[in-house]
């Protein structure tokens, strides 16, 4: 059963991922062919992004629900 149900995810998750980065990649193609900046300014959106990028990352370590443990599962620990 989690076999099938991993097959289904890697589906739904990884075709658009690739999309995605398909996009990102023809829309800066373009964006750099069309208006050519200078490589100070796409260096300087480069870590402009790669900062947004961490600080998202970083957030997503905090974000989670409250546990409400698992059906059948007995810890021996005592909060």
């Amino acid at each position: 059963m989690d076999e099938q149900i991993n097959k289904h995810t890697n589906k739904l998750t990884g075709v658009p991922a690739i999309l995605a980065t398909m996009v990102g990649f023809l829309v800066s193609g373009y964006v750099i062919s069309r208006f050519k900046p200078r490589a100070g300014r796409v260096l300087g959106w480069n870590v402009i992004v790669g900062c947004v990028y961490i600080t998202g990352e970083i957030l997503f370590i905090f974000l989670g629900c409250k546990d409400n443990g698992l059906y059948g599962f007995h810890s021996t620990r005592t909060e």
